[in-house]
C-alpha cells in the first residue's frame, strides 16, 4: 500500500471524459426531443386548421399557405414542411377538391455522417387528420 497517492487523480482523469460525454449526450438528446415535440405539435395545429376550414376555398388557401419548402434550420437539422391531401388512400401534393384527409409533415435532414449513426440523418414529425365536411 505504499505509493498510491496519485491513484484517485488517475481514476478521475480516466472517468471524467466518459461522464462528461454522457451528460452532454443527455442534454443534446433532450434538445432533439423538445425540437421534435414542438414540430409535432405544430404539424397537429396546421392539420387541424386546414381540416376545420369553413369551405373549400378557405381550405385551399390554408393548404397553399403552409405548403412550403424550407422552414428553417434549427441546430443541426434543416427542416422542410410538406402538406399533402389524401383522397381514396392516394397522396396528392397539389390541392384537390373532395379530399378525405390532410397530412402535415416536418422533415428533418442533415448531411453529416456520424459514428454509430446517431443522430439519424433524417426523420419526420407528421400528423394526419380527417377533413370535416361543412
Amino acid at each position: 500500500m505504499i505509493r498510491q497517492r496519485g491513484q484517485s487523480a488517475v481514476e478521475f482523469a480516466l472517468m471524467a471524459p466518459l461522464v462528461l460525454f454522457m451528460i452532454l449526450a443527455a442534454i443534446y438528446g433532450g434538445a432533439m426531443f423538445i425540437q421534435f415535440m414542438n414540430y409535432s405539435n405544430e404539424a397537429r395545429t396546421i392539420a387541424r386548421e386546414i381540416a376545420v376550414a369553413s369551405d373549400e376555398s378557405q381550405r385551399e388557401e390554408r393548404f397553399n399557405k403552409y405548403k412550403g419548402d424550407a422552414v428553417g434550420a434549427v441546430a443541426l437539422y434543416k427542416v422542410s414542411a410538406q402538406t399533402v391531401l389524401w383522397k381514396d388512400n392516394t397522396e396528392h401534393e397539389e390541392y384537390i377538391t373532395g379530399a378525405d384527409e390532410v397530412e402535415v409533415r416536418f422533415v428533418f435532414h442533415h448531411d453529416i455522417d456520424f459514428i454509430f449513426g446517431f443522430p439519424p440523418k433524417s426523420f419526420a414529425a407528421s400528423y394526419r387528420m380527417t377533413l370535416e365536411n361543412n
